[in-house]
């Protein structure tokens, strides 16, 4: 029997299926929870450059996003039966931008980040602003999908290359 036959015969259909949906959700997410926005503001003069910048866990350039003269932040709170999460919100010249990809828990980091932005706005001798939201500890969790999609995916061709279990007479 051929390489490719024994492996076939041994993959199971519905396996392969859920291996590919581990593996999808796994990297899905991964992508989400990995976005850092990095808000960077430069200022030289009267005139203020700002730019948020998207980066995968900071180390994978994604997009970026030229901003119009930042004029302040605020903390958007979103409620509902389980509680209250939180995400920074820029107030620019051209409308309301939010800094990242959705809502999340920590009232008191976003605060933090909205006085830290407002103090720049407010103070015209502060040269520079650069603050950051997402990436972090949240990549444990899709990883543990992507790693189990893996093994199921990969652990019947590992078998294949392993002896048979067949009983053999004495």
């Amino acid at each position: 029997m051929s390489f490719l036959e024994t492996l076939l015969e041994r993959y199971e259909l519905p396996r392969l299926i859920l291996a590919f949906v581990f593996v999808a959700v796994g990297l899905g997410t991964a992508y989400l929870l990995g976005q850092v926005h990095s808000l960077s503001c430069q200022r030289i003069g009267e005139r203020q450059n700002c730019r948020i910048d998207v980066s995968w866990m900071g180390v994978l350039p994604l997009r970026h996003q030229i901003l119009s003269p930042l004029q302040g932040a605020w903390v958007d709170e979103s409620c509902d039966e389980d509680g209250c999460t939180y995400r920074v919100v820029l107030r620019t010249g051209s409308g309301d931008i939010p800094l990242g990809v959705g809502y999340s828990s920590g009232l008191k980091s976003k605060e933090d980040m909205v006085e830290t932005i407002q103090t720049f706005v407010k103070n015209p001798s502060q040269p520079e602003l650069t603050v950051q939201t997402g990436g972090g500890l949240w990549m444990a969790f899709p990883l543990v999908f992507f790693v189990v999609g893996l093994w199921l995916g990969i652990a019947p061709v590992i078998s294949s290359f392993l002896p048979s279990h067949e009983e053999t007479p004495l």
